[in-house]
């Protein structure tokens, strides 16, 4: 005869395990959302601060096909300015984005395709 006060048990036992588990995956898609938003964001400050860099390489890209044009003792006068727009000219701070792994267990009855992964 089947001990319904272990499968009682047994079953409370799963439905414990099942909302752990769901906690900890909603934990876990909490986080990746929080890091995919910051890592976004970081990603368009990264784009604005190329596109200004590039603006304003352009800039002293025109500067300099307007000089190329002058008689060489104005471009010669002029060259110091020239120089001075290209030692200004740094490239832009950029925002790194370091990815975090995570580790997850696998339930007893997965230890065959633990052993598996492992090899």
């Amino acid at each position: 005869m089947i001990d319904i006060a272990n499968l009682l048990q047994t079953i409370r036992g799963k439905k414990k395990q099942q909302e752990e588990r769901e906690r900890k995956q909603k934990e876990v898609l909490s986080r990746l959302a929080e890091e995919e938003k910051d890592i976004q964001q970081k990603l368009i400050a990264n784009t604005t601060a190329f596109s200004g860099h590039l603006s304003n390489f352009k800039g002293v890209q025109k500067e300099v096909a307007e000089k190329n044009v002058m008689p060489d003792v104005k471009l010669l006068m002029d060259i110091k300015s020239v120089l001075h727009c290209c030692d200004n000219l740094k490239p832009p701070a950029i925002y790194w984005c370091q990815l975090r792994r995570e580790e997850f267990s696998l339930p007893p009855q997965c230890s065959a395709l633990q052993k598996i992964i492992e090899i």
